[in-house]
């Protein structure tokens, strides 16, 4: 599922904001991690499998890289353990991602040479999101082998680490700077609107820019030498005038959609 999708813009969306408007306290973060599962479900299917295993995977290897918190913790948790488990942590999760990601590769290019032509091995797909996940992962461990992160439980670190908004499309976000967010969950309609706000503006992006200009990219990208100059002058001018114009109504539907109160001005001068 993407962000663009009917189905996430009318169905997805609007039930998670209803639903979170009901449930109060720690049941806003069962909520966000359920609905988080069923949305990467929904578009990568046995591939939340892999997610879940991850995230107990990341949970473990934390408790066992967490600084100790009195004498009688460091008497069975010595500092050259702590970093033997650090860097078993890292490269398990590098290891994933380097199985999924580059190891097709790296075997079709070791099996042109003749000494390895015996070489084969099964392409698998790319499971969705398993860069950035992977990574929101290993900045974990290091905060917490460092004493960043502070106190906190499964489902703070599940909340964070399932959260859909960023799963698939990232930003990378520290544990450390929303751990404060995720433990104690205050509504914020000042924000909620600014959210909304973004929300259509980079909606309307992808629609009215992103998804017409897309055909001309990849044909310019995949034939770069031979198409770029079948491209007229007049031709580029016009793509140039319409992506201005979608810019133009974007903006304007935005505003007429979501105006932007004096607070939100502020937040977006903060951010």
């Amino acid at each position: 599922m993407v962000f663009s999708q009917l189905s996430f813009v009318f169905f997805f969306l609007p039930l998670f904001l209803a639903l979170d408007k009901i449930f109060k306290g720690a049941l806003r973060n069962l909520l966000l991690i359920f609905s988080s599962l069923l949305f990467y479900l929904w578009g990568e299917g046995k591939g939340v499998f892999l997610l879940i295993t991850l995230c107990l995977l990341n949970l473990i290897m934390g408790k066992m890289v967490t600084p100790p918190q009195s004498d009688i913790d460091l008497k069975g948790k010595n500092e050259k353990l702590r970093q033997v488990m650090l860097v078993v942590g890292i490269t398990l999760n590098l290891s994933v991602l380097f199985y999924y990601k580059y190891l097709f590769w790296v075997i079709s290019e070791l099996s042109s040479i003749p000494i390895f032509s015996t070489l084969h091995v099964r392409e698998h797909a790319l499971p969705l999101g398993i860069s950035f996940f992977t990574f929101h992962a290993i900045s974990y461990l290091v905060d917490v082998y460092k004493g960043k992160v502070g106190q906190h439980s499964a489902t703070d670190f599940a909340t964070y680490f399932f959260m859909f908004p960023h799963l698939v499309a990232g930003p990378i976000v520290r544990f450390e700077s929303v751990r404060n967010d995720i433990r104690i969950r205050k509504r914020n309609y000042d924000l909620f609107a600014y959210g909304i706000f973004r929300f259509v503006l980079g909606l309307n992006k992808k629609i009215l820019i992103a998804n017409f200009v897309s055909p001309v990219a990849d044909l310019a990208f995949a034939s770069s030498q031979s198409y770029v100059p079948c491209l007229t002058s007049a031709e580029c001018q016009s793509h140039v005038n319409l992506s201005i114009n979608c810019s133009l109504s974007l903006s304007e539907f935005a505003h007429s959609v979501c105006p932007v109160s004096g607070t939100e001005k502020a937040i977006m001068v903060k951010s």
